[in-house]
């Protein structure tokens, strides 16, 4: 794909590949650059310079139009219009105004950049005030890279207990942020929902206090009683009622997109039999509580613009 046809896609929100800014050298930047004199490619020029840490003439940005993030799988949630305070609080730094669009294209770039050893975690979006909440989408670099600790001379050829450990130690940091975050903004929401696997947590805290945690990985581990958030869902941890071959028949004679559909027909059949609400993800704790990203649009209502700040780590 070449620039032009780059830009255009994501002016018009089309299917694109962030991945491919990786290759970009001075005559592609340059391209960019001359496409800032062009409206219609103007903001998508600049979130191509904002994602690639080049300078840019802040006068040129437009004003803000909330877009969806409809990939989003990690983010914070602050009732606050504090902007200043957020990057305070996380230990932020060198914040660059950005609009959507623009930071949405660098958290794609910046959240799957697999061929640096930082990055994840170099780089985060700081979102607009959006009804009330500001998003943060990242976390702070000491967070990110928490390690958990196994007792000594503990066997683990493969490394799987290190693994176990470190996402034990990620739970308990980010349990710690939240309470610290609600100390000082009256609460903190953190929700984790992951579109490769089932994997979904929630973390709602109150005035310096978690008061519900939930973690499908861990879920008897989780904190407090079942939150509003959660009224009229079950957990997604709780078993169906119904027997283990109920789509035996299904997954035996059909393939593709006649199988789903069956089995869809089949799931909601089974559910008005036994009763049976849907389960709940993250997603769905977030839209009742607070902004669910996927869901901005033209009826969100935004103040200022958001922000690319730095974490600490290199890269």
């Amino acid at each position: 794909m070449d620039v032009a046809q780059l830009l255009s896609r994501i002016a018009a929100d089309g299917d694109y590949n962030p991945f491919s800014l990786k290759d970009f050298g001075p005559a592609e930047i340059a391209e960019v650059r001359a496409a800032l004199s062009s409206s219609e490619l103007r903001e998508a020029a600049l979130s191509v310079l904002a994602t690639l840490r080049e300078p840019f003439d802040p006068a040129l940005l437009p004003a803000e139009k909330p877009l969806p993030f409809s990939e989003c799988e990690f983010w914070y949630a602050l009732p606050t219009s504090d902007q200043a305070a957020v990057l305070d609080a996380f230990g932020f730094s060198s914040p660059v105004p950005v609009t959507m669009r623009m930071g949405r294209l660098a958290w794609r770039f910046e959240g799957n950049r697999w061929w640096s050893d930082h990055g994840r975690c170099s780089v985060v979006y700081v979102s607009p005030v959006l009804d009330g909440w500001t998003l943060v989408f990242g976390e702070p670099a000491v967070d990110h890279h928490a390690v958990g600790t196994l007792p000594p001379g503990e066997d683990d050829p493969y490394g799987v207990k290190q693994m176990a450990a470190d996402e034990a130690a990620h739970r308990a940091v980010r349990r710690e942020r939240c309470a610290s975050l609600s100390r000082r903004f009256g609460a903190a929401h953190l929700y984790l929902r992951s579109y490769g696997d089932s994997t979904t947590s929630w973390f709602i805290a109150e005035h310096g206090e978690l008061i519900r945690w939930y973690d499908l990985m861990v879920p008897e581990q989780q904190i407090g009683p079942p939150h509003p958030g959660e009224a009229g869902f079950r957990l997604p941890h709780e078993p169906n009622p119904w027997p283990d071959d109920s789509f035996n028949d299904i997954l035996s004679n059909h393939v593709g997109r006649e199988a789903a559909v069956r089995f869809r027909d089949r799931y909601r059949q089974l559910q008005a039999e036994y009763n049976v609400p849907d389960s709940c993800n993250a997603n769905d704790v977030a839209s009742a509580l607070s902004v669910l990203p996927r869901d901005l649009g033209p009826g969100t209502e935004v103040q200022g613009l958001g922000v690319l700040a730095r974490t600490g780590c290199p890269g």
